[in-house]
């Protein structure tokens, strides 16, 4: 994996995500913003092992283990909501093209 695909993946995909979810919804879901606060404790935990700092080993440490677990704990839910938004949405714009259409007739 290149370092572009790193920072795609892990960085601008939950945000690009979590803004198309909000045009969707009309609400913010911040659960998106979990992935990269991750890779953000993943990197602190990095950089205090390659410059020997323990506590930014164990801040990285912690980071990475709560994020980590809310993360995998809240896909299931954030895919299931996605789904919903998603109908509700696609419901919405159908019923506006009926009422358009029945307007114009």
């Amino acid at each position: 994996m290149t370092l572009f695909e790193i920072l795609f993946e892990w960085i601008l995909s939950p945000l690009l995500d979590m803004v198309s979810r909000w045009h969707i919804s009309g609400k913010w879901h911040l659960s998106y913003l979990l992935v990269p606060v991750f890779a953000v404790f993943a990197v602190l935990l990095w950089l205090g092992k390659s410059i020997g700092s323990v506590w930014l080993m164990v801040i990285g440490l912690l980071g990475v283990a709560i994020f980590g677990l809310l993360n995998l704990l809240l896909f299931l839910p954030r895919i299931l909501g996605e789904k919903e938004d998603f109908d509700y949405y696609l419901g919405k714009r159908r019923r506006e093209a009926e009422k358009k259409k029945n307007s114009d007739s």
